[in-house]
């Protein structure tokens, strides 16, 4: 063990093992920002034509451009 750590035992210091806590879904959601929905819209249709663009078999078009409307 090494110094530091015995040093902290010695003064007193008890560590506290962290575990997963309960998951919650509502509680995970009070603490999200939604986006705008013109920006949501605009991810959800860049996502999808990123997935035709790959079915079509005429390679990857970048994100950015289908972001900017190109």
């Amino acid at each position: 063990m090494n110094d530091e750590l015995q040093d902290l035992l010695n003064a007193g210091y008890k560590p506290v093992l962290v575990g997963p806590q309960p998951f919650s879904f509502d509680e995970l959601l009070r603490n999200v920002d939604p986006a705008p929905d013109e920006e949501t819209e605009r991810f959800v249709a860049a996502i999808y034509a990123d997935r035709c663009f790959a079915r079509s078999g005429r390679g990857f078009a970048p994100m950015q451009e289908r972001l900017v409307g190109h």
